[in-house]
């Protein structure tokens, strides 16, 4: 099956604009949106919460804060908008998952309480004005690497 993923341009302005805030320490967040059949369509994201941890090569986000604002979206949404990942930067490093990166991924995808068995995952570099973002998908205990498209409403 082939999967598409479809990234609102004002997540992907809050993807840069988090990196510029956090430099060489690593963030991230959720991604909220909606999935119909293959196609996932990502509207809105988090960023990483006030008691976030940020280090060099290591990122864990302030899941208070980030479950309050998917409950809040989903809210607002009437349920039509939910969880759909994870995402978070790799200043240093390819936009690549590291394999704990994978180990999390993999556990999410295995979790009931996340609903939701299969994840999406994007990693994002800043470099100088610019970003590159690799975009994954965990399924079957396999991790694919997909293709995204910018879209506006």
């Amino acid at each position: 099956m082939s999967y598409k993923i479809f990234i609102h341009y004002k997540v992907m302005d809050s993807f840069f604009n988090e990196t510029k805030l956090f430099g060489l320490k690593e963030t991230g967040g959720v991604l909220i949106g909606y999935r119909v059949g293959n196609e996932f369509v990502i509207t809105d994201n988090t960023g990483p919460g006030p008691n976030a941890k940020h280090q060099l090569l290591h990122f864990e986000r302030d899941v208070d804060y980030c479950n309050n604002k998917i409950e809040e979206i989903f809210e607002q949404s009437n349920g039509g908008l939910n969880y759909l990942g994870e995402w978070h930067t790799h200043p240093l490093g390819k936009p690549v998952p590291s394999p704990q990166d994978n180990k999390s991924m993999f556990e999410i995808s295995e979790t009931d309480s996340y609903q939701n068995d299969c994840p999406l995952l994007i990693i994002v570099r800043k470099k100088r004005n610019d970003i590159s973002i690799g975009t994954f998908i965990y399924l079957n205990s396999k991790r694919k690497k997909l293709d995204y498209i910018i879209y506006e409403e």
